[in-house]
């Protein structure tokens, strides 16, 4: 049995129609309990830039790997971007004419569970797609972002800009570098991360980004569909995308694989059938107890005593039960009214056999009547003793 993951990953990356070579490297490595994407987009001509790309993939996750086990999650990103620069710098400032002045544009995704953390350095972007919506979660570090933010270009003008491809912050560009990390953010069961390099972001309007979203149901498809809009608008860059979907819950159930959704379905369903005969059961034997007659002693139905009972006569029935029958319970009032039935044929039952016996009459039994608690009341001048 095997255990699908919880995320959904789409990539793809394409060279294009103008350059010769793909300078934009990509990854998706687990680190423990943690998961790193990288997209990252190399400068400095063919050999340099993919050198630089190389390099820069391999030490950040080299270092993620090396700081996470100690660090916090914030506080390894930083040192990993750090430690990065530093070995990208070194080597663009070295007597190797070939890579001199290269550098690098990364964008990076940390997953913990659903927590993600988001960092960037160059015009690399991630997106956060939730709920239909398109957000994005980064501002290029160039001069044509600043200008925006101002007001004087819109994105559309700052796309055609001559010096749109001009940033100012890269990995491997100066000794220090200022990595732009995010606040850490919780993902919804759907949510999707977005990172791509400005091959696609550069050519591709954020409302068709968008729009590609909503229409495509896998993250395969919906990074198939990003690369070819970037090639339709005319790829003339290295254009590199990967989209990342949360699907289902953690800490809930998960889905299985293989002989697992049979097992699952199987188990599921002896569990309901169990369950619904056990209430079958339990509700037939409630409703077979409360249809079984009641014994006389249950009602607690106190009888009067034999000597109160007049020779010939009868004993008035009780009018009312000891026990407080309620107005939405008839089949409690018909058991009643059954036991005090037999209660009276009783009665007239003993009357007859005081007769035989040769008991008093009625007549006879001067100022014995009935009381309301069930005894008798006598006159001073004739008493009865029980």
């Amino acid at each position: 049995m095997t255990r699908q993951n919880k995320w959904e990953l789409g990539a793809k990356s394409e060279t294009g129609y103008v350059r010769k070579a793909n300078e934009d490297r990509m990854s998706s490595i687990p680190i423990g309990k943690y998961r790193l994407y990288l997209v990252v987009d190399g400068m400095g001509g063919h050999n340099a830039g993919a050198r630089a790309a190389e390099l820069t993939i391999q030490s950040l996750q080299e270092c993620m790997f090396k700081f996470l086990p100690t660090y916090t999650p914030l506080e390894a990103i930083a040192a990993a971007f750090a430690a990065t620069n530093q070995i990208v710098y070194a080597q663009a400032h070295s007597d190797d004419a070939s890579i001199r002045g290269m550098g690098a544009t990364a964008v990076m995704l940390l997953t913990q569970g659903p927590l993600a953390y988001i960092a960037h350095v160059g015009d690399s972007r991630a997106y956060l797609f939730t709920k239909g919506k398109l957000e994005r979660l980064t501002k290029d570090h160039s001069a044509m972002e600043r200008m925006i933010a101002a007001g004087i270009l819109t994105p559309a003008e700052a796309r055609n800009h001559p010096q749109a491809s001009m940033i100012d912050r890269a990995v491997g560009d100066k000794h220090d570098l200022e990595v732009e990390i995010a606040k850490p953010f919780n993902l919804e069961v759907g949510d999707g991360v977005l990172l791509c390099s400005d091959g696609l972001c550069g050519y591709v309007d954020d409302a068709v980004i968008e729009a590609v979203l909503k229409r495509s149901p896998k993250a395969q498809l919906v990074v198939d569909s990003l690369v070819q809009e970037a090639l339709n608008a005319g790829g003339e860059d290295n254009v590199t995308v990967q989209f990342i979907r949360l699907n289902y819950p953690y800490g809930g159930q998960e889905k299985l694989t293989g002989i697992g959704p049979w097992l699952k379905n199987l188990l599921e369903f002896k569990i309901r059938t169990g369950f619904l005969i056990a209430l079958f059961t339990t509700c037939l034997m409630a409703f077979a107890i409360k249809l079984m007659p009641l014994p006389l002693e249950m009602l607690e139905i106190n009888q009067p005593p034999l000597d109160h009972l007049n020779k010939g006569g009868q004993h008035p029935v009780p009018q009312t039960s000891p026990i407080d029958s309620t107005p939405t319970d008839k089949r409690f009032e018909a058991i009643l009214g059954e036991q005090q039935k037999q209660i009276h044929d009783m009665k007239i039952k003993i009357d007859e056999m005081e007769k035989k016996m040769g008991y008093p009459s009625k007549k006879k039994r001067q100022g014995q009547t009935p009381n309301r608690n069930g005894g008798k009341s006598s006159t001073p001048n004739q008493n009865h003793n029980n």
